[in-house]
């Protein structure tokens, strides 16, 4: 009945349990082949270890990835500023800069998210914007890098 009221020629039915931990999971690996990225995944797995309450060794075994995998990704979601994270989710902020972001102390990455917006940096623009920042002691410097970040990556090329 439910494949004729979607006008799908057949439909796959699955019953789960009612354990919250594994249906995360079980979306996750049914859905895993459309591609996430890697900021969701970190968020699932931080879902995983800090609101259920798995150890990273579950979470690695529950969604078939090694314990490595699941620590970067934890890690990646604690090194973020949290209103860093819901401009990723809202696409505030091109696909792929989060573990450039998360390189940065939390205290600069607003700064970081109105530079990358303002100036409309790609990701691979921002992750040389940020290895340059990282590098550079001089707190001049530093603010050319936010407040002139084209021109910084042309003095490069």
């Amino acid at each position: 009945a439910a494949a004729s009221l979607t006008q799908l020629p057949h439909l796959v039915v699955m019953t789960v349990g009612t354990d919250s931990s594994y249906t995360k999971a079980l979306t996750y690996l049914m859905n895993r082949g459309k591609g996430f990225c890697m900021l969701e995944e970190a968020l699932l797995v931080r879902e995983l270890v800090e609101v259920d309450g798995l150890k990273q060794v579950e979470v690695a075994s529950l969604l078939e990835h090694h314990k490595s995998w699941v620590h970067r990704r934890l890690d990646l979601t604690r090194s973020l500023a949290p209103e860093i994270v819901e401009d990723l989710k809202l696409n505030l902020l091109p696909p792929g800069s989060a573990s450039s972001l998360a390189r940065l102390p939390k205290q600069n990455q607003s700064d970081w998210s109105e530079a990358i917006r303002t100036h409309r940096l790609s990701s691979p623009e921002v992750r040389g914007l940020v290895d340059l920042w990282c590098k550079a002691k001089d707190p001049a410097h530093r603010k050319y890098l936010l407040e002139f970040p084209k021109q910084a990556l042309q003095v490069l090329k």
